[in-house]
C-alpha cells in the first residue's frame, strides 16, 4: 500500500467529514452533524492559521486518513465563531431540537479557545481519523509526522492536543510511543477525564 499526504481541499470535505464521523462516532463534533462539521473543516480551509492534511491510497484514490490543526488555537476558535455564527447558530438550534440534552456542551463550546497548556504558543493538534479499514498499517504516523514538519516550517516550537484518558489505551499509546509527553489530566465540566500531550519539536528531532 502506498499513501500520499497532501493538503485538505475543498472538493475534499465531503469524505472528510465522513470519515470524521465513522472514527469519532458519538462524540460532540459528531453529534452536532455533518453540516457543522462541514462548516469546520471549511473553515480550516479558510483561516491562515488552519491545517489540515488528508492521506490517499495512491491505488484506489480513497481518502484514508485526515488530520485537522491550527498554529494558533485561541485565534482560530475565535474567528470561527465570529466569521460564521450565522450559519452556526442555525445548524445549533437544529442539533438542539434532536438532542436537548446537549445545549450546555454547545454553550461551552462556543467559549472553546483550545485548552492550551500553560507559558505556551503551541499548535494544537485537532483530530486524526483513519479509515477503520487501515487501522494499524501506518497511516496515523505517518499524516502525525507529516503534520509536526508542516508545523516546524510554519516557525513554531510545539505542539499539544487532547484525548480522553478512559476507554482509550490505543490513542494514549499510540502518542507516547511517537514521543508525545503527558502535559496534565484534568477534568472536563461534564467529568470527562482527559489527558493533554505536548510534543516539543525544538528538544524532539522529528523522526519517522
Amino acid at each position: 500500500m502506498e499513501i500520499k499526504i497532501i493538503s485538505l481541499d475543498l472538493t475534499d470535505l465531503d469524505e472528510a467529514v465522513k470519515l470524521h464521523m465513522e472514527a469519532f462516532e458519538g462524540f460532540f463534533l459528531t453529534l452536532m452533524g455533518s453540516s457543522f462539521l462541514k462548516e469546520l473543516y471549511l473553515f480550516i480551509k479558510e483561516d491562515p492559521n488552519g491545517i489540515g492534511l488528508v492521506a490517499k491510497d495512491i491505488k484506489n484514490k480513497k481518502m484514508v486518513a485526515v488530520l485537522i490543526g491550527t498554529l494558533s488555537p485561541s485565534e482560530f476558535y475565535k474567528n470561527f465563531i465570529k466569521k460564521k455564527w450565522k450559519k452556526l447558530l442555525i445548524i445549533s438550534t437544529k442539533a438542539i431540537l434532536k438532542r436537548p440534552k446537549i445545549i450546555m456542551r454547545l454553550a461551552r463550546g462556543a467559549l472553546y479557545r483550545g485548552d492550551q497548556p500553560r507559558d505556551s504558543n503551541y499548535a494544537l493538534l485537532s483530530s486524526i481519523a483513519v479509515s477503520p479499514h487501515y487501522h494499524n498499517q501506518g497511516v496515523g504516523k505517518k499524516i502525525l509526522f507529516t503534520w509536526l514538519n508542516t508545523v516546524q516550517l510554519k516557525g513554531i516550537e510545539g505542539c499539544y492536543l487532547t484525548t480522553d484518558y478512559n476507554d482509550n489505551d490505543v490513542a494514549n499509546k499510540f502518542y507516547t510511543s511517537l514521543g508525545w509527553k503527558l502535559d496534565e489530566t484534568y477534568f472536563t465540566k461534564e467529568g470527562r477525564k482527559m489527558n493533554r500531550y505536548r510534543y516539543d519539536i525544538i528538544k524532539s528531532p522529528l523522526k519517522d
